[in-house]
């Protein structure tokens, strides 16, 4: 470093050494808060300054990385159905889209945690470190076929087809989040602001490419629930399957998910989540070539190497399994 490290940022510099990643988080705020000072424009300088490249880069990720407080991974029970997926008359729950689990509303389903809460400085950094771990995720999740269809074993079908959509949607949230901040102005300097609208450029393409992933398993969940109906010997099974059948037809063919945990707001008013919204030009190859010069993945990258010793639910898969089953129930925060 070329300049002594000051008294209240060696907790930072110490917590980051040993790997407690949420301990740097917290120091870090509490530095900022209590210096006057800091927090403005010339932090994410000053920051760097104070720790060198190495913990620099490190506390941006654990910042990018810093789990939400109010939900587990982006999911919390949906208050509309409490968890059942349909409502008291039998209907599906339009809020969750039947599957039992809606958005956080603090995070917006991102499962991390907003950038308000991120010093304005630092602001620019985080956001295009957490952009470059969605993209690789869902990168991830986009080369996994969905689930086979099959009459054997419905039930966990179901789940992962479950799993698809929200995982798929937490995605969703976290570029939506990302490209909200990307249209504010911020007290940065005009480089920072240029980088901002490359990054937004690149989570526009990814998110569209997720909305299809979510209406492609919204369609198998609806065959999937339309091959039960034609099979089932019980009345009551046959009918609510063909409810599920119809609902998820109607829900993967709809132009908007507004009302559901599947709108994004910032998404929307781009019409990426719209299945009407009409066919967007192709990025020309100069905002290709200065999206590889910021490190932005294209969609095709390599996976992200993510430190996991200290917020493993914070750079985990969420863990949905039996989201379409009345049990299910999310564990809390840090469990």
């Amino acid at each position: 470093m070329s300049h002594p490290t000051e008294s209240f940022m060696q907790p930072v510099v110490a917590a980051l050494k040993a790997g407690r990643r949420i301990d740097a988080v917290r120091h870090f705020q509490a530095a900022v808060a209590h210096q006057t000072g800091l927090g403005g424009a010339g932090l994410a300088a000053w920051v760097e300054q104070q720790l060198g490249r190495k913990l620099n880069s490190e506390l941006v990720k654990a910042l990018a990385q810093y789990p939400c407080m109010g939900c587990k991974k982006g999911l919390v029970i949906c208050e509309d159905c409490e968890g059942r997926a349909q409502t008291d008359d039998q209907r599906m729950c339009d809020k969750c889209t039947g599957l039992g689990a809606a958005n956080c509303d603090f995070c917006g389903g991102s499962g991390w945690i907003t950038y308000r809460f991120v010093p304005v400085g630092m602001r620019s950094a985080v956001v295009i470190e957490r952009a470059k771990m969605v993209l690789n995720k869902a990168q991830e999740l986009l080369a996994e076929p969905l689930p086979p269809p099959g009459r054997k074993d419905a039930k966990r079908q179901r789940v992962a087809l479950g799993q698809a959509v929200l995982r798929a949607n937490r995605y969703l949230g976290a570029l939506d989040n990302a490209i909200g901040l990307c249209k504010r102005p911020q007290q940065q300097e005009h480089q920072a602001q240029a980088s901002l609208q490359r990054v937004a450029a690149v989570c526009r393409k990814a998110a569209s490419r997720l909305e299809k992933r979510v209406r492609q398993a919204l369609k198998a969940l609806a065959r999937l629930e339309a091959d039960q109906a034609r099979n089932s010997q019980n009345s009551s099974h046959r009918d609510r399957a063909s409810r599920r059948s119809k609902y998820f037809e109607q829900r993967a063919a709809s132009a908007s998910f507004v009302g559901t945990s599947l709108d994004h707001l910032h998404l929307r008013e781009l019409d990426v989540l719209a299945s009407s919204a009409p066919a967007r030009p192709k990025s020309t190859p100069r905002s290709a070539a200065s999206s590889r010069s910021h490190g932005m993945p294209s969609i095709a990258p390599a996976p992200a190497q993510e430190d996991t010793r200290e917020t493993p639910d914070s750079t985990q898969e969420p863990d949905e399994r039996g989201v379409t089953d009345p049990g299910w129930r999310p564990a809390a925060s840090g469990e």
